[in-house]
This record gives C-alpha cells, sequence and structure tokens, in this order.
C-alpha cells in the first residue's frame, strides 16, 4: 500500500517510513530537512496520518474522521507548531497557539488531484507573512512538555510537528533539549528546516536525520498535469522553472498571468519601443509586482531566451513555450547567437542583484533598456 499517495517523489524518505512502521520500530525523532517546497511538512502530516488512522487497517485514503481532523489542523494528538511572533512580552501558551488555531482555521489540506486549479489558486496558503520576526519559543515548548504528559486522547500516537524548527530561540532549544534526552511514550516529534545548521548539535544527535532532495523535473510536471489538469505545455513550462520544488512550481500557477505579461514585455524589448514606453512599461511593473514576481518574470525571460537559442540550432522540438512558437520565430530573426547569450547571462546578473536586495525600480531600469540593445 502506498502510505504517501500526495506526497511527490521522496522514495528514500518513503522506505524509511515505511519499514519503521511495518517494524513497529519507530524512533522518537526525526528531522526532516532539505530544499523548500519539496514536500518535508506534507510528509509530516501524513506520517501523523498514519499513525492515527482510525480505520482498523492503516489507510492512505483520508477518509476516516481522524484522517480528516489532522489534515484540518484539529486533532487533539496532533501539533502543528510553526513560528510565530511575539504579540506580547508575557504571551502565554495557550495564547500563542489561539493565534496559530486562527490562521490555520483556513487552511485545508486535501490530498493532490482533489482541488481544480481555481482552488489551489484561491485556497489561503500555509506559508504565512508577518510584519515581526517569526520564532518558535519557549512558552511554546513548554506548553508542549505539559500536553506530552499525557496519554493521547484519540489516536494512538501523539505527533508534534515543528515546522521550521532552526527557528527556535536558544532557549527554546535547550529545554526541547531536556524533552529529547527523556523521550515520552506513546509521542513522535518530526522537525523540518531547509537550514541544517542553525539547529543545535545536540538536537542533530538526538534526532533521525531524513533527507529530503530537489524533485526530478518529470516528477514535477506529472504531478501537474495529473493532480490539477493541466496541459503539458504549460506544465512543462512550470516544471522548468520551479527549480526542483513542487511549492514554487504551485506558486507560478498562482501567478500564470506573470507569463503572458513576460511574452508581451519579451516582444516590447526586442522591437523598436521608445525609451519612454520602457520606462512606463516599468513603472507598470514596480506598482503591480513585488520582488518575488519580479524574480519570477526574469525566469520567464530567461527561458524565452534559452528558447531562441534552440531555435537558432535547429531543435524546434525541444523548445518550452511551444504555444509561442510562431512570435518566437519572429523575434528569432532580430538576435544573433551571441547576443542572445549576452542576454541570459546578463539577466542572471540581474536576478542576482534583485535577489540581493538591489533597489528594484533602478534594477528594472537598467536591466530593460540595456536588453533592448542587445539585439543583432
Amino acid at each position: 500500500m502506498n502510505l504517501f499517495p500526495d506526497v511527490i517523489g521522496q522514495e528514500m524518505a518513503k522506505e524509511i517510513f515505511r519499514k519503521a512502521i511495518a517494524g513497529n520500530r519507530l524512533g522518537h525523532a526525526y528531522l526532516l530537512y532539505g530544499p523548500a517546497g519539496v514536500g518535508k511538512r506534507r510528509f509530516a502530516l501524513a506520517v501523523a496520518r498514519v499513525l492515527n488512522c482510525s480505520k482498523e487497517e492503516i489507510s492512505s485514503g483520508q477518509e476516516c474522521p481522524s484522517c480528516r481532523r489532522i489534515n484540518t489542523f484539529s486533532h487533539p494528538d496532533v501539533r502543528w507548531l510553526f513560528p510565530l511572533p511575539k504579540d506580547k512580552t508575557d504571551e502565554s501558551w495557550e495564547e500563542r497557539e489561539e493565534r496559530r488555531g486562527k490562521l490555520l482555521s483556513s487552511v485545508r489540506l486535501r490530498p493532490l488531484g482533489s482541488e481544480s486549479l481555481e482552488e489551489v489558486k484561491e485556497k489561503s496558503s500555509w506559508d504565512f507573512e508577518f510584519d515581526k520576526i517569526p520564532i518558535i519559543s519557549i512558552e511554546d515548548v513548554r506548553g508542549i512538555s505539559r500536553e506530552i504528559n499525557y496519554k493521547p486522547f484519540l489516536g494512538r500516537k501523539r505527533v508534534v510537528i515543528f515546522s521550521e524548527a532552526d527557528k527556535m530561540r536558544i532557549e527554546a532549544a535547550n529545554a526541547f533539549l531536556k524533552i529529547l534526552e527523556e523521550p515520552p511514550l506513546n509521542t513522535i516529534f518530526l522537525l523540518t528546516t531547509t537550514r541544517l545548521n542553525f539547529l543545535l548539535p545536540t538536537i542533530l544527535s538526538r534526532c533521525q536525520k531524513v533527507r529530503f532532495h530537489l524533485l526530478k523535473e518529470e516528477e514535477i510536471r506529472k504531478a501537474l498535469t495529473s493532480s490539477f489538469a493541466l496541459k503539458k505545455e504549460e506544465a512543462e513550462v512550470i516544471a522548468c522553472l520551479s527549480e526542483g520544488s513542487l511549492g514554487q512550481a504551485i506558486l507560478l500557477l498562482e501567478s500564470t498571468d506573470l507569463r503572458k505579461k513576460g511574452f508581451e514585455i519579451f516582444q516590447m524589448i526586442s522591437s523598436a519601443s521608445t525609451t519612454l514606453e520602457i520606462i512606463e512599461m516599468i513603472e507598470s511593473l514596480a506598482k503591480t509586482e513585488n520582488r518575488q514576481s519580479v524574480l519570477h518574470l526574469i525566469n520567464y525571460l530567461l527561458l524565452f531566451y534559452s528558447d531562441l537559442l534552440l531555435l537558432k540550432e535547429e531543435k524546434d522540438s525541444l523548445i518550452r513555450n511551444k504555444d509561442k512558437l510562431d512570435g518566437l520565430k519572429e523575434i528569432n530573426q532580430k538576435f544573433s547567437k551571441q547576443k542572445i547569450q549576452e542576454a541570459i547571462d546578463f539577466l542572471e546578473k540581474m536576478r542576482e542583484a534583485i535577489i540581493a536586495n538591489a533597489n528594484l525600480l533602478l534594477t528594472l531600469l537598467v536591466m530593460f533598456l540595456r536588453l533592448r540593445e542587445m539585439k543583432q
């Protein structure tokens, strides 16, 4: 039986837990580490469902009451602790959990394939944004420490998930270490992180480490076509831009209009556009797009230029933007192969500058005026 049907790839992690569950040899603490958006959190919740499924035979279908409660973050034996800013200096564990509950109340985790593309775009994300620095506080750890002294209420196992465990304050990490030194019965801790080096070495040594890898482009493409009924051509483009992250691919799904805008800009800078037209376009972008969406836009431009290179090499069948083929062929006549490569190298530098927090408006101005000059 596939216990983790809605986790893409990560066969090594799946096998580790399959064997541990089948042999009743689960450890008390696991650290799921690896790049962002590759399935660590979804996997942690899948483990919680498997361990607490209320059916007589362990199920992966997620239809039982226990699994549904886990998917809505309302199961009393499954705690999801994500970093949260302090609302006030003396904020209690109960107050912090109440705030977490309000944030999670709008999130519904459903199996891949059970949501339409429109639902994916509209549903609330569990990547919360805060004005202050979010942390896992000592109050969080002390609250958990009290809870785990009791037996599970409904399920077989109490599961505590520390999302972004690297954001534990030092006093919280030390308090958690004491729990790991004398782990309670019927409780399993699942920690997730993208920054392994930020965790205390003593915590690392007391957790079984499970590495999560970047997904293959083909795995992401299949997930997009089967789960969201995306057209093959569009799925190929998004899979290519996702950089091995399904989370990034879903973010790109939410901004499909950006690809259309990106191609319009690509056509503009490849034509005889005036400096005034370029400036007006940049001002519009600066008003409507943020730093992250501009990075997505640059990635689309890089893909368009890469397709021009393939056209120069007469490899039309390999281009990603097949739905833009006629427009690409027209633009291709205006560029030499050398200028295309120069544009790609330049865009890579501009992307790095934006990541490094360069002034967005100025960077866009330099970028598009320079790209306009990079023709034959």
